[in-house]
């Protein structure tokens, strides 16, 4: 009965992590159109029930919107006047900074586009001593998943794609990975019970591991599309 409650607790958790409330989404949309221009500086913006038909959503999300807009530096709220754009706006957030409150769905999007490229270069630039590397991580996620060592799996795993980034000898890339890793080690340390899932991807990494190996970039980019469908129906 505890370790029930313990796994409703973590799932609530993690369900607030990977959902945007509506208020954070018309606030990013609203962020949007300010930075595009379509919101001018010193602009007034129309009143809430105008907002509210606008973005599909009741007041009191875009009360909270504009409110967290304005902690952000986009608006100001004038007691008796309304909401206007601010004249200086804040700098535009760096590519860490968007990934702090991006949601899962965004989250997953973004590796399903990066995994499958990062795997594709790889079988055509990576070298022996990548191989080696990428193999290790490989066999370690595997020892790891059966001893139900679900910290080590984890890292096991993060580590075996980002050999694979690694072996694109492409610096940007790599780093792009190493941001995503970080948000995607945080949901699965909430999301997994035990090793049980990534026992049952082992496979599909060992024959993407093969596919790179052979230097097949159609092979690599099947291989990846089955591991991912995978962990997404699995999740």
């Amino acid at each position: 009965m505890r370790r029930d409650s313990e796994i409703a607790i973590k799932m609530k958790t993690f369900r607030t992590i990977k959902k945007k409330s509506l208020s954070e989404e018309v606030a990013d949309k609203i962020r949007r159109l300010i930075e595009n221009g379509k919101l001018k500086k010193g602009e007034k913006l129309p009143v809430e029930p105008e907002l509210s038909e606008m973005f599909g959503v009741g007041r009191s999300s875009i009360r909270e919107a504009t409110k967290l807009l304005a902690s952000r530096g986009y608006l100001s709220i004038e007691q008796g006047r309304g909401t206007f754009v601010k004249d200086t706006l804040p700098e535009p957030e760096s590519w860490r900074q968007v990934l702090q409150h991006s949601d899962i769905k965004d989250l997953r999007e973004t590796r399903d586009l990066f995994d499958n490229a990062f795997a594709q270069l790889a079988a055509r630039r990576c070298t022996e001593a990548d191989l080696s590397e990428i193999k290790r991580w490989l066999d370690e996620r595997g020892k790891t998943a059966k001893e139900n060592n679900l910290q080590g799996c984890i890292e096991a795993d993060v580590q075996f794609h980002l050999a694979i980034a690694k072996a694109t000898h492409n610096h940007i890339l790599i780093e792009i990975y190493k941001s995503i890793a970080e948000h995607q080690i945080n949901s699965w340390q909430l999301l997994y019970e035990d090793t049980s899932r990534l026992c049952n991807s082992q496979q599909r990494h060992v024959q993407l591991f093969e596919d790179i190996k052979q230097g097949d970039s159609e092979s690599v980019e099947r291989s990846m599309k089955d591991l991912l469908g995978h962990i997404w129906e699995n999740e």
